[in-house]
């Protein structure tokens, strides 16, 4: 129930740190919810900025490296010049 709450009140100022406490207590649901949540280009820029982003970066290196592989796969595919 409590990570359904956390599902749906999901917002900038604590997105990334609510992505680090779900990926430390395996709730995977959350952690799917707060993906979700970064994939928007505008949420993800505001997340940067935030503390909680510098918290996940230092300490969560391995769900820093999984939500950059996430960005990549929906970042447009470059087309080669020429083509």
């Amino acid at each position: 129930m409590c990570e359904d709450m956390l599902c749906r009140h999901i917002e900038v100022s604590t997105a990334a740190t609510t992505e680090v406490l779900a990926e430390q207590h395996n709730c995977k649901g959350l952690k799917g919810a707060c993906m979700e949540f970064l994939e928007s280009s505008d949420n993800l820029k505001a997340v940067v900025a935030t503390d909680g982003f510098n918290h996940l970066a230092a300490s969560c290196p391995a769900l820093m490296r999984e939500l950059m592989s996430k960005i990549v796969d929906y970042l447009p595919k470059r087309r080669k010049l020429g083509t």
